[in-house]
């Protein structure tokens, strides 16, 4: 694997993602839902609140793909996992290991991953070459 990891969104201050068409306050808006791990390949499904200041987003589903996986470690999740709402997302050195640091990076720069923190304490760090999004209406 190479150290550049190439993402078809920008983060933005560490709460929200944007591509070239959309902006998604992903902490406000959207829960985690569904996580999917194959051999090489990490999906995570974020789903719309059904709190009322989510109503207003146009897709219903998140779909962040992460391909061609290096390493990853979910940290304080259980089997049981309910929903639980993201505290920040960032792109943060590979060799940093203090959770507590966040990075504002709208991009990846070479050798970083990326880290998803949850309102539950629990975190997710993946160190991929590609990171893609999707989105969906239900």
């Amino acid at each position: 694997m190479d150290n550049n990891m190439r993402a078809s969104f920008r983060i933005i201050d560490n709460i929200a993602i944007q591509d070239s068409d959309n902006y998604f306050d992903v902490h406000n808006n959207f829960e985690l839902g569904k996580i999917e791990i194959t051999h090489n390949e990490i999906k995570l499904f974020f789903e719309k609140t059904e709190e009322d200041w989510g109503k207003n987003e146009l897709y219903d589903i998140l779909q962040i793909s992460h391909i061609n996986i290096d390493s990853y470690s979910f940290v304080s999740f259980n089997k049981n996992f309910n929903k639980t709402s993201l505290t920040s997302i960032s792109f943060s050195p590979r060799d940093n290991f203090d959770i507590d640091t966040i990075f504002l990076k709208d991009s990846p720069e070479e050798g970083d991953e990326i880290i998803y923190s949850f309102e539950d304490d629990s975190y997710i760090r993946i160190s991929c070459n590609d990171i893609s999004l999707s989105y969906f209406k239900l």
